[in-house]
């Protein structure tokens, strides 16, 4: 959790400084004698009267991990919460019916296209899982070309209807639809 300087030999009556440095990931509690709290500051200065042992309490730092769909209808998540540093996180995305996971962003950067994402944890950390609704192309030809018009060929996201028109030019009959020769 940390180190302490000051330990030593120290002559009666004078004064003795300990200071209680935390590790990275760690914050400093209190130093305690027996068991019983003497000071919460972590540069501890006292005269020295007799034998002491302190003992330096360190407590290891808990961060927040957060994300969000982007659309919010775009799918769910999981894996998020509280976990203390150097702990392996990992946050899921589940994409939601019509919709498909793109990429984890932080602060508006790319930092995961996979939809499982696992990092080391050393701060609060928020996160936005990408999501895009499927599309497809709905295409049409016209047998023969000068038969007339087809109206409503274009992108369709997944789910929605696509009605197609057919208008038959003069002198030709609309007969039917047909897909891959069928």
């Amino acid at each position: 959790g940390g180190y302490v300087e000051g330990a030593g030999n120290y002559m009666e009556g004078s004064t003795c400084h300990f200071i209680a440095i935390a590790a990275t990931g760690y914050t400093f509690v209190n130093w305690t004698e027996d068991g019983e709290e003497v000071s919460t500051e972590n540069d501890y200065g006292f005269t020295v009267t007799s034998n002491r042992s302190l003992t330096a309490n360190f407590l290891i730092n808990t961060y927040e991990i957060t994300a969000e769909s982007d659309p919010i209808e775009g799918g769910f998540i999981m894996g998020t919460g509280e976990f203390h540093y150097g702990e392996t996180a990992t946050v899921r995305a589940y994409p939601n019916d019509t919709y498909y996971f793109i990429n984890w962003t932080e602060n508006g950067n790319v930092v995961s296209t996979q939809s499982d994402y696992s990092f080391q944890v050393t701060g609060d950390r928020h996160l936005v899982a990408t999501f895009a609704q499927s599309c497809y192309v709905v295409a049409v030809d016209i047998e023969p070309r000068e038969g007339g018009e087809v109206f409503g060929a274009g992108n369709y996201v997944e789910g929605t209807t696509c009605r197609l028109e057919a208008q038959a030019a003069l002198g030709y009959v609309f007969s039917n639809w047909t897909e891959n020769g069928i």
